[in-house]
């Protein structure tokens, strides 16, 4: 799943969240539609470009994406015991088991970072396996002057309404940071205190929360 807000001004926003049947098999989670993140951002991303005003877009991610792999906690670093011990570097626990939908989100990434004017656009060199397969050559570049990547640390919980936030004072939220949980509704928390316009801390960054 994620989350996409997209904001003009103070008190104009939208909010759009998708996501789709997760399920999990032998070779670790399994997606019913294992590419709607990038799919809904190239949609997204030729929409927006012909919008004269251009909002501040803010994506949900996940902590350990692409080369940020080594953020995470060293347990979910851990390499598996491979036969093959040439694969040895490349499968740990973590990537193994969210593997499909990290891959997505690797693609979220990167269109949305070719797409900042700010953000450097990431080289075709480093363009993640699965968007490879896509053609996204109508996503044009270097025309979102303000975007906000948030990377949540491994979700707990169900999502129910029931569900709190804890508040700013039990979360960590940097680059970089390495963390172990959060909800939902703690993410949510951090995108409207955090996020929207008004607030500029993380404009064109790429923040990790977890809490403490």
């Amino acid at each position: 799943m994620w989350l996409l807000v997209l904001s003009v001004g103070l008190t104009n926003a939208s909010e759009l969240i998708v996501g789709a049947s997760p399920g999990f098999g032998l070779e670790g989670m399994t997606i019913d539609q294992p590419h709607l993140c990038i799919d809904g951002a190239i949609v997204l991303l030729k929409v927006l470009k012909d919008v004269s005003e251009k909002p501040r877009v803010i994506v949900t991610s996940s902590m350990g994406i692409g080369k940020d792999h080594a953020d995470l906690p060293f347990v979910m670093r851990v390499r598996l015991l491979l036969p093959d011990i040439s694969k040895a570097d490349e499968e740990t626990l973590y990537k193994t088991f969210l593997d499909v939908p990290h891959q997505d989100k690797a693609g979220l990434e990167y269109l949305i970072k070719t797409a900042s004017s700010a953000i450097p656009t990431p080289p075709t060199t480093e363009i993640p396996a699965l968007l490879g397969t896509i053609d996204h050559s109508q996503v044009s570049k270097d025309f979102l002057p303000e975007v906000i990547i948030v990377r949540p640390a491994a979700m707990t919980g169900t999502g129910a309404p029931s569900e709190q936030a804890k508040g700013a004072e039990k979360c960590v939220v940097k680059e970089g940071a390495s963390v172990w949980t959060i909800n939902r509704a703690e993410v949510g928390r951090f995108i409207v205190e955090g996020c929207l316009p008004g607030k500029g801390d993380w404009v064109n960054k790429s923040p990790t929360i977890g809490w403490k």
